[in-house]
């Protein structure tokens, strides 16, 4: 009973400091500019889009392709646990493994549908 309850939480801390660093992030970039602005320097578009977009955060033709397929092979390691640690045939671990593969077969999806894809 204690290892649900620790999992649930150890995933519940991730989340929790990841948009925490994502905030801090965010707030450190506006301070950024709003001292340049203060102090009078010119900011370029091009200067302001590189403060504010979040590090890492690629949006190319095929960065939709890539969380895919990232998505599908942990879906299917998740999968292939369930299918290796069987409890009495018990499938709730190949079932929390079919959430990612449905996120990646949607990811996929639009980026086989997205226009950009043919421009590289």
């Amino acid at each position: 009973m204690m290892i649900p309850i620790s999992f649930a939480i150890a995933i519940a801390a991730m989340v929790i400091a990841y948009l925490l660093f994502q905030h801090m992030s965010r707030r450190d970039a506006q301070k950024t500019v709003q001292m340049a602005l203060e102090r009078g320097q010119e900011l370029t578009p091009e200067t302001l889009s590189l403060l504010i977009t979040p590090q890492g955060a690629e949006r190319g033709p095929h960065a939709d392709l890539r969380r895919g397929i990232l998505l599908l092979a942990a879906a299917g390691g998740i999968i292939a646990l369930g299918s290796l640690v069987d409890h009495g045939g018990d499938s709730d671990v190949v079932a929390v493994g079919l959430f990612p593969a449905v996120l990646a077969v949607g990811y996929i999806f639009y980026w086989w549908i997205n226009p950009d894809r043919r421009k590289v």
